[in-house]
């Protein structure tokens, strides 16, 4: 029985990280075949996105394997799920995305201005 109650935790523990791999693979495959000039916009924030929500994922889980007293860890382990993954990458990504779209805007309209006064 231990064994078995051990296997089926690390199998929830790998999950996220699986799943959450997996979308960012499938992400980044249907916007490298992308040949638009608008590619960065979508394939640098899906590289954030993932870098973040990696950062996220090792941080929840290394919060739960340094608690102090086990309530607390069954308690931050109950409610870290996949959920906090996808919300911290969603957010990440529309983050990224405004922000490479502002900086791309900028330099563009700061391009076009400097032609005009040459």
């Amino acid at each position: 029985m231990n064994m078995a109650s051990t296997l089926v935790a690390n199998i929830l523990i790998v999950l996220p990280y699986a799943l959450a791999l997996g979308a960012f693979y499938l992400f980044l495959r249907t916007v490298y075949h992308v040949k638009a000039p608008v590619r960065p916009l979508f394939l640098w924030p899906i590289i954030l996105a993932l870098a973040g929500t990696a950062a996220f994922m090792f941080w929840g889980h290394h919060h739960i394997a340094t608690s102090a007293s086990p309530a607390t860890a069954a308690k931050f382990g109950g409610t870290f799920s996949p959920f906090y993954a996808i919300t911290v990458a969603l957010a990440g990504y529309v983050v990224a995305w405004i922000l490479f779209y502002f900086f791309r805007f900028v330099l563009e309209k700061l391009r076009i201005m400097s032609k005009r006064y040459k």
